[in-house]
């Protein structure tokens, strides 16, 4: 009795170039829009990531504003629920607050954020004076977002706790 070999078989040699070619032309086509495509975010030693500024509906500091606001009436400081992620620029809440109150709103958030680099933003936003800052904080990912960044980056080691004491050094008085 004479078994096949899997390579005589016309149909499992045209599967088999279907599934090269297929893989062949995803890899390519994802090494071509690395290539042309700019990266969306810029990394940042402080806040981990940006945006990069003035592209599309993002303004000059890297937020999802039509434009920078000097002294705006209400500040939304967040991650990727304040920036509306998957929704327009004006269904963002920090965009509908603004339409619903009639108050300048000025948006900083952006998507991976966490309490961490709110601390930063809420600095930045005080220098502009707002009437208020709302801080939108999100159980769902802030608290592994504030421990990915302080423990990522050196720039919040003071931020971690002391090492424990070796239980065999000396206990100085």
């Amino acid at each position: 009795m004479r078994f096949k070999t899997w390579y005589r078989s016309p149909v499992l040699v045209n599967i088999g170039i279907i599934c090269m070619t297929t893989l062949i032309s995803v890899a390519l086509a994802e090494g071509i829009v690395r290539v042309i495509t700019p990266p969306s975010f810029i990394v940042d030693s402080i806040l981990e990531t940006r945006l990069p500024p003035n592209k599309g509906d993002i303004d000059e500091d890297g937020f999802r504003n039509a434009e920078k606001q000097k002294y705006p009436n209400i500040i939304a400081i967040g991650d990727s629920q304040t920036y509306g992620t998957n929704a327009t620029t004006n269904e963002a809440w920090p965009q509908a607050l603004e339409r619903l109150s009639g108050a300048q709103v000025y948006q900083m958030a952006v998507g991976g954020y966490g309490p961490v680099q709110y601390s930063v933003l809420f600095k930045k936003a005080l220098d502009m004076r707002p009437q208020q800052i709302i801080v939108g904080l999100y159980l769902g990912n802030d608290l592994s977002d504030a421990y990915r960044i302080t423990y990522g980056l050196d720039y919040w080691s003071d931020l971690r706790p002391p090492p424990p004491l070796n239980p065999r050094s000396p206990i100085l008085l």
